[in-house]
């Protein structure tokens, strides 16, 4: 037993380290640990921020992208040949997948003129818009843009929350026994759905009008006619001047004639047969004697 002992504290004695002071490192290892896990959690997040940033960045670039915009742009053309410059409009329309939704041309006294409106996508609208450029001389050249943006997502919002509203009230329609309930749920369903598809409609406008963008090309002829400015002078100018002058008084007064007849005639009507009736008796009236005086016709 006393070996034992003996063996026990020369264990102890030979370690060189009592037992408070070997606790005590151990919990200055232990106290480094912690630390050094604390400065690993304080080193890695500044790579968590760098990932939010990057986040944030690539989030706003994805708002960006998805900005719906509405252009729209006026395009005025002085151009050899009209027609011809008609029939290039429609091709360039083609080349990017386009339509022409009007077209009008039209002549007068030798000056053509006309105007086409077509509808490109909006992600071609600058490069038509330069291809049309070389068809002629540039007049005028205009461009719009409306941003849609809000509108758009404030649409397909209310779209997705009617949506859900539809699906919950088509629950309750199936879940419900009672008579009047239902009637007032399908009422208050068929409701939803037509505001439902009044929204639809409204995000199928919006995607159409920032996904396509209408152009209108204007064309003018070149060489048009100038109008003279000179005022012809001489006898023969008064000649003309008066003969026209005379020929718009004869076309007035005959004018007036016209609208006049119908009321003569109709006038004429009326009155001949009481001038007629009137002299008549005048003629059959008997002879009445005065007193004291010739006699004198009756009437």
């Amino acid at each position: 037993m006393t070996l034992t002992g003996c063996g026990v504290g020369g264990s102890s004695s030979d370690s060189g380290v009592p037992r408070s002071e070997g606790t005590t490192a151990q919990g200055e290892g232990g106290a480094a640990e912690d630390s050094s896990v604390a400065d690993d959690q304080d080193a890695s997040r500044p790579a968590t921020g760098a990932k939010g940033a990057t986040g944030a960045r690539s989030q706003q670039r994805t708002v960006v992208s998805q900005q719906r915009l509405a252009r729209s742009a006026t395009l005025d053309l002085t151009v050899a040949d009209v027609d011809q410059a008609a029939a290039k409009v429609r091709s360039a329309a083609a080349r990017v997948d386009g339509a022409v939704t009007s077209e009008e041309v039209s002549s007068d006294e030798g000056h053509a003129w006309g105007e086409v409106v077509v509808t490109v996508p909006s992600s071609r609208l600058d490069t038509t818009l330069d291809a049309l450029s070389e068809l002629g001389t540039v007049e005028r050249r205009t461009t719009s843009t409306s941003d849609e943006s809000s509108t758009y997502t404030d649409t397909a919002s209310r779209i997705k929350t009617m949506r859900a509203s539809i699906a919950r009230v088509q629950r309750l329609v199936a879940s419900t026994d009672d008579i009047d309930q239902l009637v007032t749920l399908e009422s208050d369903l068929s409701t939803r759905q037509a505001d439902l598809e009044s929204l639809l409609a409204q995000l199928k406008d919006l995607e159409r009008r920032t996904s396509t963008s209408p152009v209108t090309v204007s064309l003018s002829q070149e060489g048009a006619p100038e109008r003279e400015d000179e005022d012809a002078t001489g006898f023969v100018a008064g000649l003309s001047a008066g003969w026209d002058a005379f020929g718009s008084s004869a076309a007035v007064l005959l004018t007036v004639l016209g609208a006049l007849t119908p009321f003569v005639a109709l006038g004429l009507l009326v009155t001949a047969p009481l001038v007629w009736w009137w002299r008549r008796r005048r003629v059959s009236a008997p002879l009445v004697p005065a007193a004291g005086g010739p006699a004198r016709r009756h009437g």
